[in-house]
């Protein structure tokens, strides 16, 4: 098991106060002295901390004024949620807990709602799914993958829900392509159960069953859950 140093870990628990949001981009955050008492350790190690997470590009250090919030997490060309969804395990499962609860809403949504338009993108990014997974492309699975779920939520004609899911779109893309990089490597046949779980669910939304577009959307996630996350027991809301 990988041990932490300390500085690593004070990092670690900085990170995820900025991936929950407690600084806005462009907010500085809290000094040096400050943060070491929040924290209980060393200036020295919060000094330290803090510099690797400008390294990363999530903090911005400004001369004589102190540590800022990027907007990195928004707008960077590269975007970091795959590394850091990889090294926060919990975002992993509390990332599923919030799709089980959103992505179900907007399958029940787009199985009532769907124009012709929706419905001949979606069929052909599943058209385009089902290749990747012919010739065996993971990067291309992950990528239809994606933009299935991203299709379903403009098919949802519901502009909160909508504006929701695209504000989410970069974490929701990195956290589908984890999941299916963690999928392949059981090397349990899980992505073919995957492409099957997905044409399901079309079905029931180009034949306009709500309900079971919905169900199935859930069974879905609950599936991958079961799959990387049975450690956890997953609580159905």
């Amino acid at each position: 098991m990988k041990r932490f140093s300390l500085t690593e870990h004070i990092a670690q628990q900085i990170e995820t106060q900025l991936l929950e949001g407690r600084w806005r981009p462009g907010e500085r955050i809290p000094g040096e002295r400050t943060l070491a008492a929040m924290m209980a350790c060393a200036r020295s190690t919060v000094r330290a901390a803090l510099q690797r997470l400008v390294a990363k590009g999530l903090l911005d250090s400004r001369p004589a004024s102190g540590m800022y919030v990027s907007d990195r997490l928004q707008t960077g060309p590269v975007s970091p949620w795959r590394q850091l969804i990889g090294e926060h395990s919990e975002l992993r499962h509390e990332m599923l807990e919030f799709r089980l609860m959103l992505e179900g809403t907007t399958a029940y949504l787009a199985a009532t709602r769907a124009d012709e338009h929706d419905l001949r993108k979606m069929a052909g990014l599943i058209e385009s799914l089902t290749e990747a997974h012919r010739r065996g492309d993971a990067a291309s699975e992950a990528q239809m993958d994606a933009r299935f779920h991203s299709a379903l939520a403009e098919a949802s004609h519901n502009a909160v829900m909508r504006h929701l899911h695209n504000s989410l779109t970069t974490m929701i893309a990195e956290h589908i392509s984890l999941n299916n990089a963690g999928l392949h490597d059981l090397n349990d046949r899980a992505s073919e159960q995957i492409l099957r779980q997905h044409v399901a669910v079309w079905n029931a939304i180009r034949l306009r069953q709500p309900d079971d577009a919905r169900r199935l959307m859930r069974e879905h996630i609950s599936f991958v859950w079961r799959k990387l996350e049975c450690d956890i027991p997953l609580t159905v809301i």
